[in-house]
């Protein structure tokens, strides 16, 4: 499963992304932008700011996550840094994507071993 929480659908890789699904939540800034390290920035159209939620329907089981960051609006490190809380637990912690990657580059995080045990997969940000 593919979610595209920056706009509308789009392919990368060869991997259709669906907008904006299961999603509840945050503020939302449209751009423009290139960013590097990828082929189609339209992944990355819109950026997201305060708390957010994804609830997932899925299978009981175990799951791994690739998320694709990007940060289109801040220039300088520590002016948005967030956890990523993935079924209740703290699996990416102070992510800082300006200090890692820079503005408007592609930052990838993988979390593997999350397991789903009530039909739904709970992403908070």
């Amino acid at each position: 499963m593919a979610i595209n929480a920056g706009g509308g659908a789009a392919t990368l890789d060869g991997i259709q992304y669906q907008a904006d699904a299961y999603f509840t939540g945050v503020e939302v800034y449209t751009g423009n932008v290139d960013i590097a390290g990828t082929n189609e920035d339209d992944v990355y159209l819109s950026e997201r700011y305060d708390d957010s939620s994804y609830s997932i329907p899925v299978s009981n089981g175990n799951y791994s996550i690739t998320f694709n960051f990007s940060e289109t609006y801040h220039t300088a490190e520590n002016e948005r840094i967030f956890n990523v809380l993935i079924e209740g637990q703290n699996r990416l912690s102070n992510v800082d994507i300006f200090k890692s990657v820079g503005l408007n580059a592609a930052m990838i995080e993988q979390v593997s071993n999350i397991t789903v045990n009530d039909g739904s997969l709970n992403i908070d940000f």
